[in-house]
């Protein structure tokens, strides 16, 4: 599974989901004109049934009503995830919950985003006691994960990862911006039916008050029960919308899954327990219909959700997975196994012994194209490295980065400068703005020492996750005194551009008015040159260290895979972090394949000595995620 294949994939679909849309919006209106231009022909008001002004009239006032519709929808959910789960009744999971199965939810859902290189998204819980699961959000940044209460009380550890791993395919796959683009496009279909039933609520009130106009009311409760049943040609078409995009994405997402988890038990036994259980996988929320095409099994039942079912079958989905199964849940188990009360509920193995051996401080060695196919696909071997990585950072530090003070006073610790005249000044520094925050450091500073090199960037998107409950003004603090803390020393050394990175990605969007996203760009221009130019020229300095003529061999490396494109190699002075800042940021609208072949050159510089350091891994994740290609981490070959 290629992931710029799928995100192109993704990206077309949305084509077609506007073709569906125009068509749905097209019957519509046929379907009013007809139904005004009976009841104007039946009062004699007209003669001529062909009205083109009449017509124009009708086309304008639906695309009015749907587009206002589609609009509004679409700008209710420009916060993502959260809006959607909130919308559905959900609550936030706290990180630092006291619900043991809460927990453990967090915990598996921190591997999965870890292993796959994604930021931390918010993890929901629904009430409800069937089964079920969704990811919903713009993008990765904004993303949620939302699970039933039926889930955590039926599912196994084993079986809640399956279902994760479902889920985090939809969010890997590009998935999830079109089913929320989805959402709001067949919300503006439905308010048809919706102003259909005002009308004739508003009509039938007033009606014994208007008797004497028979005609006119008579003509107004016609159109109004015509409004009313158009209504329902929106429910048709988008039920077949829904059924169109999604069905084929389940297969894709249930295989994604076992390939993530490498224990195909584990989904295989949520879908059997789904099929076990009374409840199933039924959502009761009163819009729960909006949703239904991103819920991990079919969330509805009745006439519509049968006919034109979001998701396949059960048993399909089960031998797809399973092909020994044979249709029988009578005999399934649906409670999940007890945990100990002594025991976490977690089944992750034990946390090492600091400063226990795993981790080599040794160069990376990979090639172009392990890495290239490594973005947006996780493996289990990336889940089981996440989690050792995960369990080697020490209990204090873990426990502080659950509240946002402890989260930044960790941040803070890991940018300090190893000089200490420099580290004194930085720390008296926060300590004058924030006292509370310099006491957490001090008293961290000793555990520092006992995190591992090769842990540093999955502690710091840890931390970053933890900075989401920060207010305007404490991220302006915050972001300052990341900054300052990153130019005391006067350089920027690339692990400290990939914190600074991380928190921009992921945290600036969450204070922007508008959060969807822009149009994508499908050609490099002249400006996009510049700003492929100034990546590589970063990347190419870095690798070849203190060598011009090197760093500009590397840099040829990468201009070589854009033949049709004129890039200039800058010096290295050029090179800042505000420019790469500002590159980064216009960089990120390209199309999934130009992303693919910037990837491609940021890889073919790295490797042109054959060796991947630690700091040019760094640097490829930075810039692989500022353009939402989430890279896991990259593992250590055995030798």
């Amino acid at each position: 599974m290629d992931f710029f294949t799928q995100q192109e994939k993704a990206r077309k679909k949305t084509g077609l989901l506007v073709f569906y849309f125009m068509c749905a919006v097209l019957i519509i209106i046929l379907a009013i004109y007809a139904v005004i231009d009976i009841v104007l022909l039946s009062n004699h008001t007209i003669h001529d049934p062909l009205q083109p002004l009449i017509m124009l009239a009708v086309a304008a006032g639906t695309i009015l009503v749907v587009g206002g519709g589609s609009f509004f929808k679409i700008n209710q959910l420009r916060q993502g995830g959260s809006a959607v789960a909130e919308m559905l009744g959900a609550v936030l999971v706290s990180p630092d919950t006291k619900d043991l199965k809460e927990k453990q939810l967090l915990n598996v859902v921190e591997e999965m985003a870890i292993a796959s290189g994604t930021g931390m998204p918010e993890v929901y819980v629904l009430e409800e006691d069937g089964i079920n699961a969704f990811a919903a959000g713009w993008k990765s940044t904004d993303a949620a994960v939302c699970i039933t209460r039926g889930c955590l009380k039926a599912l196994s550890r084993d079986e809640l990862q399956g279902v994760v791993a479902h889920e985090f395919s939809h969010l890997l796959n590009g998935d999830m911006r079109l089913n929320i683009r989805l959402m709001g496009f067949i919300f503006g279909i439905l308010v048809i039916g919706q102003l259909g039933y005002w009308v004739l609520r508003g009509s039938s009130g007033s009606g014994r008050s208007r008797s004497k106009d028979k005609g006119g009311g008579a003509a107004i409760l016609v159109i109004a029960l015509a409004l009313f049943a158009i209504g329902y040609i929106g429910v048709f078409f988008g039920n077949l919308i829904k059924a169109a995009v999604s069905r084929t994405r389940e297969y894709l997402a249930d295989s994604s899954a076992v390939q993530f988890t490498r224990n195909p038990l584990g989904i295989s036994g949520a879908l059997r327990k789904i099929g076990a259980l009374s409840e199933g996988s039924r959502i009761g929320h009163h819009n729960a219909g909006q949703a239904s095409h991103m819920y991990f099994a079919n969330g509805l039942s009745g006439f519509w959700s049968n006919i034109f079912a979001t998701h396949p079958p059960l048993e399909k989905r089960i031998k797809s997975i399973d092909p020994s199964f044979n249709g029988d849940f009578s005999s399934i188990n649906i409670l999940a196994p007890r945990a100990a009360a002594s025991q976490p509920v977690s089944s992750a193995p034990p946390r090492p012994q600091s400063g226990a051996p795993g981790f080599s401080a040794e160069p990376l060695s990979f090639n172009a194209g392990m890495m290239l196919t490594s973005v947006g696909s996780v493996t289990a071997q990336h889940v089981a490295y996440s989690s050792k990585l995960i369990r080697s950072i020490p209990d204090r530090v873990s426990t502080a980065i659950l509240d946002k003070n402890g989260a930044q006073a960790v941040l803070f610790g890991l940018l300090l400068s190893q000089d200490a005249g420099i580290r004194d000044k930085q720390i008296a520094a926060i300590d004058a703005s924030s006292p509370p925050i310099g006491r957490r450091i001090a008293e961290l500073a000793p555990c520092f020492k006992e995190v591992e090199r090769q842990a540093y960037t999955i502690l710091s998107s840890l931390s970053v996750n933890s900075l989401r409950t920060l207010n305007e003004a404490e991220f302006s603090f915050f972001i300052a005194t990341l900054k300052s803390l990153i130019e005391a020393d006067g350089i920027v050394d690339l692990f400290e551009f990939m914190v600074l990175r991380m928190v921009r990605t992921r945290l600036e969007a969450r204070f922007s008015k508008n959060n969807t996203p822009g149009r994508t760009i499908t050609n490099i221009d002249t400006v996009l040159a510049l700003d492929c130019a100034g990546v590589f020229s970063a990347l190419s300095w870095e690798s070849a260290g203190a060598f011009p003529v090197a760093a500009e061999s590397n840099f040829k490396c990468a201009a070589a895979l854009f033949p049709n494109t004129r890039l200039e190699f800058l010096p290295r002075e050029q090179c800042t972090m505000a420019l790469l800042d500002a590159s980064l940021d216009r960089m990120n609208r390209l199309s999934p394949p130009l992303k693919k072949q910037v990837l491609a050159a940021c890889v073919a510089i790295a490797e042109t000595d054959g060796v991947i350091t630690l700091s040019e891994a760094e640097f490829l994740r930075a810039v692989s995620d500022s353009l939402s290609c989430p890279m896991p981490p990259l593992i250590i070959p055995s030798s």
